[in-house]
């Protein structure tokens, strides 16, 4: 998967940033095909018939979806489940603008 991410203007530290977190391995937090489709993979905290189908997609011959498996019981194992977040970007001028991602 590729981003491209198009600006009008110099890359600052921030916009680095947030280039190379956009251009981590991600998947969509809902699953997208299969019998689970449209599930939330935090489902499968305590949904265990959503856990062992991630745990077969992880022994799939398919490389992309054991790769895809190993992310969301990585995932699991790692990290809270993510609330939506929205961006605001502005010239800082005015708006008071905020380092979005601090060192």
């Amino acid at each position: 998967m590729q981003i491209f991410i198009w600006y009008r203007r110099p890359f600052s530290t921030c916009d680095n940033r947030l280039a190379a977190y956009a251009g981590e391995e991600w998947y969509p937090s809902r699953i997208a095909f299969g019998k689970h489709k449209g599930k939330s993979v935090w489902e499968a905290r305590e949904n265990r018939e959503l856990r062992e189908w991630l745990e077969w997609l992880v022994r799939s011959s398919n490389a992309r979806s054991a790769r895809m498996g190993r992310w969301y019981l990585r995932q699991l194992e790692t990290a809270e489940p993510e609330a939506a977040c929205v961006a605001i970007w502005g010239t800082g001028e005015a708006s008071g603008e905020a380092d979005a991602f601090p060192s």
